[in-house]
């Protein structure tokens, strides 16, 4: 116990410990906002590819190939396409998921759907699922063409008049331009070269180029500070919420046991893994709020994430308070299930870290508003948990469980 509890309290420290810029926590300008350069490597694989990795590869190392070798993945099946009528309307096979850019780029119909989809937009119509498979290809093969072309923002002018304003790659004067390159070069160093030496010699000319570049960035004094970009780097790699619903699965797999064999320790551990599960929980909110400084409720991952934080609150206090285990399995299940959703369904729930709509841009009514009322959402769904395990003793036998059951409403 003192060990996991050791190596949590590592996990909140680990920030703290933050040094200077690394090539992945490189500040860009992207969808509104300033993130580091691992963050837009994830979202634009899991935008173009639909998933986190490519065969294997982490998205920082894809990322920076379509950069330095453009026309090696212009032939390379990497935009992924679901829409069965879509397919159908471009001439593809149905089965085929994967397509090439050239593919798609060169394709005498991909304009003309865009412009189709573009007026559509322009009159507010509300687009069926056809079109907005269209509008997500849209924004796939965008995404691609720009990093492609160097349109990653990269470099704040050093312009005053220009505040804000950031350089893209392709705008960058030469010497930085070559600077940026050779970075993605000593990058690729690190783990294309064979001998241990030469990627230790490539780590350390690596961080030599991050530190000239962020150097010629920070002139104008608009750089961010390396602390914030570190943070996000930190939280996307740990990946909290994953490590949430892994505890709450256990919690559920140990207090289910301790019904079966009447063991205190499969409850013990049960409690504990529920515990762990809970603070890793809050431990990654406290990071989206740091990230973003607004609370994490402005979309709905955010909502499905926070009411399992509420579900796993809720039947830890009744649990302590009603003495009733069936309290905490019932919230374990649930919490894993809400936790899994939003874990696993990027596409539906996206996980991004987005600023906050206009009309959105209230902290207070943020917080007092929008989440006590979604807090409300969980003590519903901990509730209906908890009905759900009444369901099954009465299936079960209803005359032998009829104690239980009484009970269970009265939990209710």
């Amino acid at each position: 116990m003192k060990t996991w509890i050791l190596i949590f309290s590592l996990l909140f420290v680990a920030p703290c410990f933050a040094g200077g810029y690394t090539f992945e926590s490189l500040a860009v300008q992207d969808g509104g906002r300033v993130k580091p350069l691992l963050t837009v490597a994830q979202e634009s694989l899991q935008l173009i590819y639909g998933r986190s990795k490519y065969k294997g590869q982490s998205a920082i190392r894809i990322f920076s190939t379509w950069m330095m070798v453009p026309e090696v993945w212009y032939e390379k099946p990497i935009i992924r396409l679901d829409h069965l009528g879509l397919k159908k309307s471009l001439g593809f096979a149905e089965d085929q998921k994967f397509f090439t850019p050239k593919e798609l780029v060169e394709h005498p119909r991909l304009n003309v759907l865009f412009a189709d989809l573009s007026g559509r937009v322009a009159k507010k119509e509300k687009l069926d699922p056809y079109y907005q498979a269209v509008q997500r290809l849209e924004g796939q093969v965008l995404t691609y063409i720009g990093i492609r072309q160097g349109a990653l923002k990269i470099f704040p002018s050093q312009d005053p008049e220009r505040q804000g304003h950031w350089l893209a790659v392709a705008e960058l004067p030469e010497a930085d331009r070559d600077l940026f390159f050779k970075m993605l070069s000593d990058f690729a160093s690190t783990f294309t070269s064979e001998s241990k030496e030469a990627r230790q010699q490539a780590a350390m000319d690596l961080q030599n180029s991050v530190d000239r570049f962020v150097e010629k960035a920070s002139a104008g004094g608009q750089y961010p500070q390396a602390t914030k970009m570190l943070r996000e780097v930190h939280y996307q790699t740990l990946h909290p919420f994953l490590w949430t619903w892994i505890f709450y699965l256990m919690a559920a797999i140990f207090v289910g046991l301790s019904y079966l064999f009447l063991q205190k320790l499969f409850y013990f551990v049960g409690w504990a893994s529920a515990l762990f599960g809970f603070l890793m929980h809050t431990y990654g909110f406290i990071l989206r709020v740091q990230i973003t400084g607004r609370p994490p409720v402005a979309n709905m991952y955010e909502t499905v994430v926070w009411v399992g934080w509420g579900v796993a609150l809720f039947a830890g206090i009744f649990t302590l308070v009603r003495k009733k285990k069936f309290i905490l399995l019932s919230g374990s299940i649930v919490a894993t299930f809400a936790m899994v959703m939003a874990d696993m369904a990027p596409v539906i729930l996206d996980p991004s870290l987005q600023p906050l709509e206009p009309v959105l841009r209230s902290n207070m009514w943020l917080v007092i508003h929008v989440m006590t009322i979604t807090l409300s959402y969980a003590a519903f769904f901990l509730a209906f948990g908890i009905g759900d395990y009444g369901v099954l003793l009465s299936i079960k036998d209803e005359t032998a469980n009829k104690a239980k059951i009484r009970e269970l409403s009265k939990t209710c």
